[in-house]
């Protein structure tokens, strides 16, 4: 007997043309305390840039610093916009496994035949400090050539990962697999 998957929170599906389309969005309320985060880092940065740029010698010796402070200001800056308004894009059919993130420009994007998977499962990483161990989700596939992709990183519920490693063994017709590692 099959069990059914329903789809998780946050994710939305369509078909068309023969293509299965699953969407996430990126935010969440969380984006807010990194807005705030992000406000109060660039607001005590970039006044560090202003003065080490006053005429006193002993203040140029700040602007090093405060240049690669500010560079990890605006990836914050970035980082939380793209936060607000991303979405993660998954569309599999006509042969090919694509993975899209927009409209802002972000890391991840991959097209893969679909032929050259051979297996798909799920895995989670872990992310620690000392106080706030985090864990997210990862859809990965096995090729015929045996390497490891990452199709779908950072995903924040264990539910999402599964249901689309679930659909797209579904779609591509393989049996499940057991690989060594993934989530159970």
């Amino acid at each position: 007997m099959e069990k059914l998957n329903p789809i998780p929170k946050g994710l939305q599906t369509s078909e068309a043309f023969g293509v299965t389309l699953v969407n996430r969005r990126w935010y969440s309320p969380q984006i807010w305390a990194k807005l705030a985060f992000a406000a109060l880092w660039n607001g005590l940065t970039w006044d560090l840039y202003w003065k080490s740029l006053e005429p006193k010698a002993h203040k140029l010796s700040a602007l090093p610093l405060a240049l690669i402070f500010n560079g990890i200001g605006l990836f914050l800056i970035y980082s939380t916009i793209a936060g607000f308004f991303n979405r993660t894009e998954i569309r599999i059919g006509n042969g090919k496994f694509v993975v899209r993130h927009g409209p802002f420009p972000w890391g991840g994007n991959i097209e893969i035949d679909t032929n050259d998977i051979r297996q798909m499962f799920c895995d989670e990483k872990w992310t620690s400090s000392k106080k706030n161990p985090t864990v997210t989700y990862r859809v990965n596939a096995v090729m015929h050539d045996g390497r490891k992709e990452v199709l779908v990183a950072d995903l924040p519920e264990r539910d999402q990962a599964l249901y689309l490693a679930e659909i797209a063994e579904k779609l591509l017709g393989l049996s499940p697999i057991p690989v060594v590692g993934e989530l159970g």
